[in-house]
């Protein structure tokens, strides 16, 4: 079990920055959409 996530972690750490930049900017889209329509509201 802990041998297998090891060597995972050890071969996700080179596509990790890719792919989790994706991923947070996935995120983050959504979520800045929604700040900007709350300030736009209160406003």
């Amino acid at each position: 079990m802990f041998k297998q996530s090891s060597v995972k972690s050890k071969t996700n750490q080179k596509s990790f920055k890719l792919t989790d930049m994706i991923k947070l900017i996935a995120l983050l889209i959504p979520v800045i959409q929604l700040l900007r329509q709350m300030k736009n509201s209160r406003k």
